[in-house]
């Protein structure tokens, strides 16, 4: 009986190190040796493990992210910060591009590749062809942007209720974005901007530009920003 009981014991310490989620990526998270996005797998890991949100990570190669569509049963790829944890690490896409990038999430706020972003950086990085639908504060890129954004650019489609924007649906308290683009096609209701849907606060914008259709009915939209109530 005592030998059975052992060898249980160590079958059930052994599977519950099995069940543990290993962190496939590379680095440590630090400003010196940050985590290492190569992949979709590595992208998709990001995504769903708020723990590292305040972390440094920088992209490597080109990554293919249509098969996020049939992801979460249809609901797409998961934003990178949320309006329960604020990612404010830091992302260096290092000139590469995320391709294909897939949210279906119609009642969700905060719905973009960046969902909500707070003293964090985001910087060389383009998202390509993206096909995004969120609720309040949606962007090609940023969703609501209080953080430093810069040289990065945004393609595609964007659908909103509320602060909707092709590259940020809300810029808010002292961010800043610089030298970055939008050439995506937008839907929405109110506060729609072909940048950014609503600039508030003390955010800058800084050598920037948007192209793209906008559709919609409702008030405040702009080619260039939706509604501006920056001081």
């Amino acid at each position: 009986m005592k030998i059975y009981c052992l060898v249980l014991l160590l079958l059930i310490s052994y599977s519950g190190l099995m069940a543990q989620k290993v962190n496939p990526l590379k680095g440590d998270g630090t400003a010196g040796n940050p985590y290492v996005i190569s992949n979709l797998n590595d992208l998709k890991y990001l995504t769903e493990n708020s723990v590292l949100w305040n972390m440094a990570f920088i992209q490597t190669a080109d990554i293919d992210a249509s098969a996020s569509k049939d992801w979460n049963a249809g609901a797409g790829m998961m934003s990178i910060g949320n309006g329960t944890v604020i990612f404010s690490g830091s992302y260096d896409g290092q000139g590469h591009i995320i391709e294909g990038i897939f949210m279906n999430r119609p009642a969700v706020n905060f719905t973009g590749l960046f969902g909500y972003t707070e003293n964090a950086t985001i910087q060389n990085l383009g998202v390509v062809d993206v096909d995004i639908t969120g609720n309040n504060a949606v962007g090609g890129l940023v969703a609501l942007n209080q953080s430093l954004v810069r040289n990065c650019f945004s393609t595609g489609k964007v659908t909103g209720a509320l602060n909707v924007g092709g590259f940020s649906g809300r810029n808010d308290q002292s961010s800043l974005t610089e030298n970055c683009y939008s050439r995506c096609s937008l839907i929405g209701t109110r506060q729609v901007g072909g940048f950014v849907g609503y600039n508030n606060g003390s955010a800058r914008i800084i050598n920037c530009y948007s192209t793209g259709l906008i559709e919609g009915s409702g008030a405040f939209f702009g080619g260039f920003i939706g509604l501006d109530n920056s001081i």
